[in-house]
């Protein structure tokens, strides 16, 4: 085979290939995930849950006599599309094509920001079910054991009861990598459910290339001799039980935030306590240069916090960026897969 199937493999392939998956992906940078390739199986493995997803050939026979545990076994490339719990999955879907087999929504609808997903909405073309229903482990179980039998649920264990009862259920863990590029190469993962290894790959080689010119464009332009410009990484939080500052924490796990400022050659100031509050994040953060405000209230904060904030260095000098400019959700969707941007 020159590549992989798109669709059933017919007899005669199932007969005669030995080997259905000529292009095959394995993580670099990723490390809650692995896959490997068995002529007419993969064996896909979340490995921060220990879980092993069998996904063969459509067309061909189901492995048998396995000898290891696993929670999910369906032909590929999937027969009945995928419910997603997060809008951060969705840029992964449509980046490799495949946004028409989001079938299903388990979450509140209001955090997405595609477009082509909003009109889908609209007419009824994609299903979205509240969260206190989908969340509900009898109601998860009725509706894919009984409606969607074969329907794949994503679930990234914030809504993980979504898919408690059934055998449908793939965990994704994108979120606890710690780098953009490890992040970014779970679409590798995603891949893998429809035969989609060769353009994930060419999408992941893509998106790093431009990335890396971006990050040598930076150093180039840091070689003035300027010292680097100190930045903030921070929003203030009324959520009960994490009031007050939250602020970069860079040392026990390098986060995406930081590499992002390395690699643009910005000291990004971290600590690793817990919420500041107002007097201490003052002294913390009245000198930098950029402030990077990590949330949606701004206006409403600094209405709150005129006084204080007007002492900063970044309010004074009109440095202070939140992540708004294309939407309120948008961030949350998109940052994942647009790194390379």
């Amino acid at each position: 085979m020159e590549a992989n199937l798109d669709g059933c493999a017919t007899e005669d392939q199932a007969a005669s290939v030995t080997d259905f998956f000529p292009y095959k992906v394995h993580p670099q940078y990723s490390e809650t995930w692995d896959v490997s390739y068995h002529g007419t199986y993969k064996l896909l493995v979340n490995k921060v849950v220990n879980e092993t997803y069998v996904l063969y050939q459509c067309g061909t026979t189901p492995p048998q006599n396995l000898t290891i545990n696993y929670r999910v076994m369906t032909p590929i490339p999937l027969p009945d599309g995928v419910a997603l719990t997060s809008t951060v999955q969705i840029p992964m879907f449509e980046l490799l094509g495949l946004r028409p087999e989001i079938k299903t929504y388990l979450g509140d609808s209001q955090y997405i920001s595609s477009p082509c997903l909003l009109e889908a909405l609209d007419s009824g073309t994609l299903e979205v079910y509240d969260p206190t229903v989908a969340m509900s482990e009898t109601a998860g179980a009725v509706l894919w054991s009984s409606s969607h039998p074969e329907r794949i649920v994503i679930d990234n264990q914030f809504m993980t009861s979504a898919g408690q009862g059934t055998d449908k259920t793939i965990i994704e863990n994108g979120y606890l990598e710690a780098g953009a590029m490890a992040i970014f190469e779970w679409i590798h993962f995603y891949s893998t459910l429809y035969n989609k290894e060769q353009s994930s790959q060419e999408i992941f080689d893509e998106t790093k290339t431009r990335y890396d010119c971006t990050s040598s464009n930076a150093q180039l332009t840091a070689e003035t001799g300027a010292p680097d410009p100190v930045a903030i990484w921070a929003y203030f939080s009324d959520y009960p039980g994490y009031e007050g500052w939250l602020t970069a924490k860079c040392t026990t796990k390098f986060n995406y935030y930081c590499e992002f400022a390395k690699r643009c050659q910005i000291d990004l100031l971290s600590q690793e306590t817990g919420a500041l509050d107002d007097a201490q994040f003052e002294e913390f953060a009245k000198d930098a240069d950029i402030f990077f405000y990590d949330y949606t209230n701004w206006d409403e904060v600094y209405a709150n916090k005129t006084e204080m904030l007007d002492r900063f260095k970044s309010v004074q000098n009109k440095q202070v960026y939140d992540h708004e400019a294309s939407g309120e959700s948008t961030w949350w969707e998109q940052r994942m897969a647009e790194f390379g941007k």
